[in-house]
C-alpha cells in the first residue's frame, strides 16, 4: 500500500510471496523493477498497480502491507477505507509507522469501516543510535459470512444417517 521504494514488498518476496506493488505515483515502479532485478528475484513473481486510495479497484488481497502511510491525519480514514475495500474477507493488513500523533486515530477509523485493529508499540534504533518508537497495526477483515442453515443441515444429515 503505497510501495515507495518497495522495501516491504521486497521483504515479502524474500519470504516467497508473490507481490503486487501499488503506489499512486507510477514513477515508484521503476525503483521497484530495478530492486527486484538487482536482488535476484524473478520479475514474474510481482506486478504493479497504480492505486488512488480515493477510488480503489474492486480487486481484493488476502494480505496487504504498508509502511508510514498514516503520516497525515487526513490520510487515516482513507487508509482505513481502502483496506476495508481491498482486503479479502478474513484477510490481514500490517501497517508499520514511526510514532506519529496522526496515526493514533487509526484503530477507531478502522472500526468505523468494519475492520478489527490491534496496535502494538514497537521501537527500533536509528543509524545514529537514537531510539525510534513506532506502532504496528494488525488489521483484520471479518471472515466471509457463513450460511449457518447449510452447515446445520450437513451436521444433521450425518447424525440422521448414522442412527
Amino acid at each position: 500500500l503505497g510501495c515507495g521504494l518497495g522495501l516491504g514488498g521486497l521483504a515479502a518476496m524474500a519470504l516467497g510471496c508473490k507481490v503486487c506493488f501499488s503506489d499512486y505515483d507510477p514513477a515508484a515502479f521503476a525503483f521497484v523493477a530495478r530492486s527486484v532485478r538487482e536482488n535476484g528475484f524473478e520479475p514474474g513473481r510481482c506486478t504493479t498497480l497504480v492505486l488512488d486510495w480515493r477510488d480503489p479497484p474492486s480487486r481484493r488481497f488476502s494480505r496487504i502491507i504498508g509502511a508510514d502511510v498514516l503520516y497525515e491525519r487526513r490520510l487515516v480514514p482513507m487508509v482505513a477505507d481502502v483496506l476495508a475495500r481491498m482486503l479479502a474477507p478474513g484477510g490481514e493488513a500490517l501497517l508499520a509507522t514511526p510514532y506519529r500523533t496522526s496515526a493514533e486515530a487509526f484503530p477507531e477509523a478502522a472500526a468505523k469501516v468494519g475492520l478489527l485493529c490491534r496496535a502494538e508499540a514497537v521501537a527500533t534504533v536509528t543509524e545514529t543510535g537514537a531510539n525510534q518508537p513506532g506502532t504496528i497495526y494488525r488489521v483484520l477483515a471479518p471472515p466471509p459470512k457463513t450460511d449457518f442453515k447449510s452447515i446445520q443441515g450437513i451436521a444433521f444429515r450425518g447424525r440422521r444417517g448414522s442412527g
